[in-house]
């Protein structure tokens, strides 16, 4: 559907629009004039590449740009609005969920849901006012959780179900979504799209933004592609198969195949696991007994879900583990123990964390100063850094990865979040590891930045690296492993070749079936 096509629309029909949105950084025009409406009741999904605009236009919806920071309208009900803030979105009903979840960990469910807003006497909160309404509340949205729980002990998907029922309470009428299963598991993505499902059928309209095609395909009805702040294609939800490569199409300017290529051709035994127990810093052990070899050039992938000991079991390589590990780690033949992670480096590993934001970006830095954190006394003359050798190092990295950034000096957190994990990914190679252990190497990028990165630990494979790739993405374990082990409760629950791997056996193994 075309541009003209979507202005002809009876507006009548919706409960939110933006009408002709522009926003500029700089020199870099975000958005050029986009126009979308979003009707009660219906799951309406935002999709682009990264840097196609997305966050900029749900920045822009949900208050966080204010009226004045950009041109256009904002309409509800058929009726210009202004949104000043966060707050003042929220006040005409309108919630964002971001990705990165915005909770008081240390404080309880209830005192989370009344943030700011707690029944009180005297100054003091009333807990036998506040507790039994939280519980009500928790209640009435479908949630069986206890008010007095610490937050922080939630499951991810449990935390975003919380805010979303604390913006019900506030009579939230739209709710943006901004990729709410990247931290999920499938099971607890299941959940929230059942929620959802609930919340459409109130007549809340749902803005949904994600990288995964098929939960669009599955759950939206609506669907606005951008590309390069510009609305490209609209869609109405059809066969996944052909709604899903129409979406890519639109998003890309082409076909884009995720598909590896054939299994290397092995060498020698780089990395051997045997008998590994991990404990964590309460002595309760959360990986048994496990045992595996990776080979050079040898692509082997680890999936589980929340709680499945994987987490743990990449502290005990990297050395961040709070007990050391029982069992033996060996690396060509050798047996190691790390006890800092600058014994895992010295032993030629590489690690990508799987939180980039929390345990990776240097959100201060530039581009080229996060790449060249690792090799900084490679470049130093006596206690300076040498420029010259910084560019050199950093130039190479910055061209290979095709980082999209207007120089190497650009800060960081300017970037998208597929061009931060290039990032992220060249400053691990500017140590030339043997073996890579790579954690949700494409959480949160787009389908195109994917197919790069696949492309990536292809090559570095076929190079000699043996790779580890820790993921909770299925789909992503398939594409891009040789071998496939399943994890279930600190324990390997199946292994197979990638000819042999199926999506449905590793799910079922790695759940106990379910």
């Amino acid at each position: 559907m075309t541009e003209a096509v979507a202005e002809a629309l009876d507006r009548s029909e919706f409960v939110y629009e933006v009408r002709n949105a522009a926003k500029s950084f700089g020199g870099t025009q975000a958005l050029k004039g986009v126009s979308i409406g979003f009707r009660p009741g219906e799951v309406h999904a935002i999709v682009g590449e990264n840097g196609a605009g997305k966050s900029t236009l749900v920045k822009i919806l949900c208050g966080f740009y204010p009226t004045g920071h950009y041109s256009g309208e904002l309409v509800l009900d058929g009726s210009p609005i202004r949104v000043d803030s966060i707050d003042s979105a929220e006040n005409h009903g309108i919630l964002l969920v971001p990705q990165d979840l915005q909770v008081v960990a240390e404080l309880t469910v209830a005192d989370n849901l009344f943030l700011n807003r707690e029944p009180r006497r005297r100054g003091m909160i009333r807990n036998d006012v506040l507790w039994p309404q939280a519980m009500s509340s928790l209640r009435e949205f479908g949630l069986e959780i206890d008010p007095t729980r610490r937050m922080g002990d939630l499951l991810p998907a449990e935390q975003q179900l919380v805010l979303i029922a604390r913006g019900m309470m506030r009579g939230v009428r739209v709710l943006a979504l901004d990729e709410p299963t990247a931290a999920l598991t499938d099971t607890e993505a299941q959940i929230l799209f059942r929620h959802i499902e609930r919340l459409s059928a109130k007549g809340i309209a749902i803005i949904y933004i994600s990288h995964r095609i098929d939960e669009i395909t599955r759950i939206a009805e609506v669907v606005t592609v951008l590309r390069d702040g510009l609305v490209v294609d609209r869609l109405r939800r059809g066969e996944p198969s052909e709604t899903g490569r129409r979406i890519i199409r639109a998003m890309v300017g082409r076909d884009v195949d995720l598909n590896r290529r054939t299994a290397n051709v092995q060498g020698g035994t780089r990395l051997s696991v045997d008998d590994l127990t991990v404990v964590d810093a309460d002595d309760r052990e959360r990986v048994s007994g496990l045992s595996f070899d990776v080979h050079q050039g040898e692509v082997v992938g680890i999936f589980g879900s929340v709680g499945c000991g994987a987490d743990e079991f990449v502290r005990a390589l990297v050395g961040t583990s709070p007990r050391p590990p029982r069992g033996t780690i060996r690396i060509e033949g050798r047996p190691v123990s790390f006890r800092r992670p600058a014994d895992a480096l010295r032993a030629g590993i590489g690690y990508l964390p799987g939180d980039r934001q929390r345990d990776g970006v240097f959100p201060l830095l530039s581009v080229g100063e996060n790449i060249a954190a690792l090799t900084l006394q490679r470049m130093t003359r006596g206690p300076m850094i040498s420029p010259a050798r910084e560019a050199v190092l950093v130039h190479d990295f910055f061209q290979r990865f095709r980082i999209k950034a207007t120089s190497v000096r650009q800060g960081i957190s300017a970037l998208s979040g597929g061009n931060q994990q290039k990032a992220m990914l060249a400053r691990v190679l500017t140590r030339n590891p043997t073996i890579l252990i790579l954690h949700n190497p494409t959480q949160g990028v787009d389908i195109a930045t994917k197919q790069e990165l696949y492309a990536v630990i292809d090559r570095l494979a076929h190079e000699g690296k043996a790779i580890l790739v820790v993921t909770s993405d299925i789909e992503e374990v398939i594409v891009s492993s040789d071998r496939i082990l399943a994890l279930r409760q600190g324990r390997l629950a199946g292994s197979w070749e990638r000819a042999e791997a199926t999506q449905h056996a590793v799910l079922a193994a790695a759940t106990g079936g379910h």
